[in-house]
């Protein structure tokens, strides 16, 4: 019983942290989102001085960025899911 517990407990703190993972993720992203397009002329403007890239391969890396940024929220969550059906079940 004591060995169930533990790993329950285990279990239960991980799916916190996920959920508090996701939740981050999902501000930074909408911050990210907000910021690309409120200033995304300037920071395109900035960065192509700055690197020599042009404005269509500054969007495009951004939507890579978003893209593998979401695929990172999106395992988070499915991992926190999981977890709470596991426990569910126990």
């Amino acid at each position: 019983m004591n060995d169930e517990m533990t790993v329950s407990n285990l279990l239960d703190a991980t799916a916190k942290v996920l959920i508090r993972c996701v939740i981050i993720e999902a501000v930074i992203m909408g911050v990210w989102i907000i910021l690309f397009f409120l200033v995304g002329d300037f920071f395109s403007k900035f960065h192509s001085e700055l690197s020599g890239i042009s404005e269509q391969n500054f969007v495009l890396l951004n939507y890579y960025g978003l893209t593998f940024w979401k695929s990172i929220m999106v395992f988070a969550l499915i991992a926190y899911i999981s977890i709470r059906m596991v426990l569910k079940k126990s």
